[in-house]
């Protein structure tokens, strides 16, 4: 992961991302409402492509966000075990 091109946005959105195991975009949208649409979305479509995120199509035409399988592993096993 590059840090280097991370922002307050991107950041925000991978801090509300890791605390859930899928985040839907209106919700993610109303936690970071400072935000326009457009720069959410195209923060999202910057971070699945980097392969700091997934993004998934939801029935209905909805899409959600969650982090990469091999992250939320990682994450769910917290530092204790050291990841393994």
């Amino acid at each position: 992961m590059d840090r280097l091109w991370h922002t307050e946005l991107s950041d925000r959105v991978l801090n509300i991302i890791r605390r859930r195991e899928e985040c839907d975009m209106e919700e993610l949208m109303q936690a970071c409402s400072r935000y326009t649409w457009n720069q959410l979305s195209v923060e999202i479509d910057r971070l699945n492509r980097t392969g700091e995120l997934t993004l998934i199509y939801k029935k209905g035409g909805d899409y959600a966000v969650r982090l990469p399988r091999v992250e939320r592993l990682n994450h769910s096993q917290g530092p204790m075990d050291g990841g393994r």
